[in-house]
C-alpha cells in the first residue's frame, strides 16, 4: 500500500490522532497527457510535503501515487502543514498545474505494523475525497479541538453538514481560507450536502397515485424517464413525489438540477457540474469531468424544465448515460429529449367529474380535490356544498384539470364565489394570474405559462398552431391537413407540423374509435391559438376551409348511412359533433345558405337515427 518511511521520521502518534491527507486532483489525465512533465513535477511535490511535514513533526505512514497519508499528535500541526503546504505549491514551476486537494480529521486509531486503521482513517479518506484542487477541508471535530487561535489571515468557513460515502454518520465539513488561496471551490462531492436535498413543498400533493407508481417501476427497468406535458400540468411536482419515492434505489444522492433560470448550453453544463462537484480540468471536456465525478455511483439526476435547452440537454444526458452504469435521470420537458433509451411519460391532467356529480362523490376527483385544498388556503371557510358543486365542476372541466390552472383560479375563492369564477372563464387570460411572488415567473399567470411554450416554437409550427384554435374539440388528421394548409404550408407537410406541436405538447394526441389518431388542444391552450388566429387576420379564411372540410365530411358520411354504414357513420358523427356545429354557425353567421343546406342535408338523417333533435 505505498512506501513505509524509515526512522528519521518522529515516533508513531497513537490514541487520538489528527490525520492529513492529500492528493493531486486530476492525475491519471496529467500521467496519460504529459507523462516526462508529470515525473518532474511529482518529485518537487513530493519534496515539498516531506518538508512540510517534517517542520510541523508529522509522521507519514503511507504514500501511494501521489498521494501522503500523514499522522500528528497535535492539530495544530495538521492545520500548518496543510496551509504551508498550499501555499508552497502555489509557487511550483513546472509545466503541468499540480492543483493538490487536502482533508484532515481527527479521531481514535488503532495502530497495526505502521500502519493505522479504522473509522477516522476512513472519514479523513472521504473528506478528501469530497474536496477540490487547491482546496483544504477540516472536520468539525478537528475545527473544536484548533479552538480559536489561528494563524494570521486564516480563516475558516463552515460548508454545512454532509452526507459521506459508505459512512452512517454525517460530517461537518470547513474550508480552511487564506488570501492567497482560492476561496471560491466547487460543491463538495459528497453524497448529501446543504441545499442536496430535494426542495421542502409548501402545500400538500393531491393524487396522483397511479402515474407516481407508474412511473416508479418505469424509473427501475430505465434509465431515462423523461415527463411530457402542457406548461402547468404538474411535471416537477411529479418529479420531485417520484423522487421521494425513489431515495433509497440511489444511496449515491439525488441531485436536481433547475434549468428554467439557465439561457445557453454552456451555463447548464456548468450547473450540472456544480450540482455533482465535479471541477474544471485544462484540455478535458467538462461533460467527461463530470462523468467521472459520478462514475458508478447510485445516482438520480432530476433535469427539470428542459425544453428550451433541448439539444444540449439531450447530449449531455446521453454521454453521461453511457459512461455512468448506475445513473439515473427523469427529465421534464414539454418536449422529449429524443435520445435512445428515453421513454417518455405524458402527465395526464387532473381527473375531473361530470356534469351533475353530488358533493359526496365530487371529492373522489383529484381536480375537485386540489380546487378545494388551494381554495382553503385563500379563504380558511371555504367548502364543496351542494350550492357550488356544480359551479366547481363546471371550473375543473373547463380547465381541462390541468394544476397550475385550477390553483389559479382557487385563489380567486378569496373574493368570489364558484359561480362567479366560472362565469368569467371566458376571460381566463385576465382572471387567472396569481398573486404567489415566491413561484416562478412563467407560472405566475396562466397566459404566461402559455406564452413560454408558444415562443419556442418555429415559425411554421406557430402558423399551424393558430389554425388548429378553429377546431372547438378534437380533430382527426384529414380535418388539420384541410383546415390549416394553403400557399403558406403544404398540405404533405401539416402531418409533421401536428406531430412537433404534440412532442412539444401544445397538441394532445388521442385514441379513437376507429383506432385513428385524433388530436386536441386544451381548452385554455385553444383560447390562445384562437386569439392568435384574430390577431393574425387568418380566422375568416381558416373559418371557410374548416367550414368547408366539414360539409364535404357531412356529404360523405350521407353517402356512407345510405350504403349500409350508419353505424360508423353516427361513430364519426358523435366524435366530430361540435366541428359540425361549429361549421354550420359559421355558415349561418356569414349568410351562407347553400353551405348551411349542404350540411343540415349531410347530417340531417343522422341526427334523427341518432335520436338528437335540432
Amino acid at each position: 500500500m505505498g512506501n513505509r518511511q524509515g526512522s528519521t521520521m518522529p515516533s508513531q502518534p497513537s490514541g487520538i490522532v489528527t490525520f492529513l491527507f492529500t492528493d493531486v486532483q486530476g492525475s491519471t489525465v496529467l500521467w496519460d497527457r504529459y507523462p516526462a512533465e508529470m515525473k518532474a513535477a511529482l518529485a518537487d511535490h513530493d519534496r515539498r510535503i516531506r518538508d512540510a511535514v517534517e517542520a510541523h513533526r508529522g509522521y507519514v505512514f503511507t504514500t501511494a501515487g501521489d498521494s501522503f497519508s500523514v499522522a500528528f499528535a497535535d492539530v495544530r500541526d495538521a492545520f500548518d502543514t496543510a496551509v504551508e503546504l498550499q501555499l508552497s505549491l502555489r509557487d511550483l514551476t513546472s509545466e503541468v498545474e499540480l492543483r493538490v486537494r487536502s482533508g484532515i480529521h481527527t479521531g481514535e486509531a488503532t495502530v497495526r505494523d505502521g500502519d493505522y486503521f479504522g473509522s477516522s482513517v476512513n472519514r479523513c479518506a472521504r473528506i478528501t475525497s469530497a474536496g477540490h484542487g487547491g482546496q483544504i477541508l477540516i472536520s468539525g471535530s478537528s475545527r473544536e479541538l484548533l479552538g480559536d487561535d489561528l494563524p494570521e489571515q486564516v480563516e475558516i468557513l463552515d460548508l454545512g453538514v454532509h452526507r459521506l460515502r459508505d459512512l452512517a454518520e454525517p460530517e461537518r465539513i470547513l474550508q480552511v481560507c487564506h488570501p492567497d488561496l482560492e476561496r471560491d471551490c466547487p460543491k463538495l462531492r459528497t453524497l448529501e450536502g446543504p441545499g442536496d436535498t430535494l426542495p421542502t413543498q409548501l402545500t400538500s400533493f393531491i393524487g396522483r397515485d397511479h402515474e407516481i407508481g407508474e412511473i416508479v417501476e418505469l424509473l427501475r427497468d430505465r434509465r431515462l424517464v423523461t415527463l411530457t406535458g402542457p406548461g402547468g400540468a404538474g411535471k416537477t411536482r411529479l418529479s420531485l413525489e417520484v423522487a421521494e419515492r425513489v431515495i433509497l434505489d440511489h444511496g449515491d444522492g439525488i441531485r436536481l438540477v433547475e434549468l428554467a433560470p439557465l439561457v445557453d448550453a454552456d451555463v447548464f453544463v456548468d450547473e450540472v457540474a456544480q450540482r455533482f462537484g465535479a471541477t474544471r480540468v485544462a484540455d478535458v471536456p467538462l461533460g467527461e469531468t463530470i462523468a467521472a465525478t459520478i462514475k458508478d455511483r447510485r445516482m438520480l439526476l432530476i433535469l427539470d424544465n428542459c425544453e428550451h435547452l433541448v439539444e444540449p440537454v439531450a447530449r449531455l444526458t446521453s454521454d453521461l448515460l453511457l459512461a455512468c452504469s448506475n445513473l439515473h435521470v427523469i427529465a421534464t420537458s414539454r418536449e422529449r429529449l429524443a435520445i435512445t433509451g428515453e421513454v417518455v411519460y405524458r402527465v395526464p391532467s387532473l381527473s375531473v367529474p361530470p356534469a351533475g356529480i353530488d358533493v359526496d362523490k365530487s371529492l373522489e376527483f383529484d381536480a375537485i380535490r386540489l380546487f378545494v385544498e388551494r381554495g382553503q388556503l385563500a379563504n380558511p371557510g371555504f367548502e364543496v356544498n351542494s350550492s357550488n358543486v356544480a359551479d366547481i365542476a363546471s371550473i375543473c372541466r373547463r380547465l381541462d384539470g390541468i394544476p397550475l390552472a385550477l390553483e389559479l383560479a382557487a385563489a380567486r375563492v378569496r373574493s368570489m364565489s364558484p359561480h362567479q369564477i366560472d362565469s368569467r372563464l371566458d376571460e381566463r387570460f385576465r382572471l387567472l394570474t396569481g398573486t404567489d411572488r415566491s413561484s416562478d415567473e412563467r407560472h405566475q399567470t396562466l397566459l404566461s405559462t402559455i406564452e413560454w411554450s408558444h415562443g419556442l416554437l418555429e415559425e411554421n409550427e406557430r402558423l399551424a398552431f393558430r389554425r388548429l384554435g378553429m377546431f372547438v374539440s378534437d380533430f382527426s388528421l384529414e380535418a388539420a391537413e384541410a383546415v390549416c394548409a394553403d400557399a403558406s404550408i403544404l398540405e404533405f407537410d401539416v402531418i409533421e407540423l401536428v406531430t412537433a406541436l404534440v412532442d412539444k405538447s401544445m397538441v394532445t394526441s388521442l385514441s379513437s374509435t376507429e383506432g385513428d389518431s385524433r388530436y386536441l388542444l386544451l381548452e385554455s391552450i385553444r383560447a390562445y391559438a384562437s386569439e392568435h388566429l384574430d390577431q393574425a387576420g387568418e380566422q375568416p379564411a381558416t373559418a371557410e376551409r374548416h367550414a368547408r372540410y366539414y360539409t364535404r365530411l357531412a356529404a360523405d358520411l350521407q353517402h356512407r348511412h345510405r350504403t349500409g354504414e350508419l353505424a360508423g357513420a353516427l361513430a364519426v358523427l358523435d366524435e366530430e359533433e361540435d366541428n359540425f356545429r361549429s361549421s354550420l354557425r359559421h355558415a349561418i353567421d356569414h349568410r351562407d345558405a347553400l353551405l348551411a343546406a349542404r350540411l343540415v342535408d349531410g347530417l340531417g338523417y343522422l341526427w334523427y337515427a341518432g335520436g338528437v333533435h335540432r
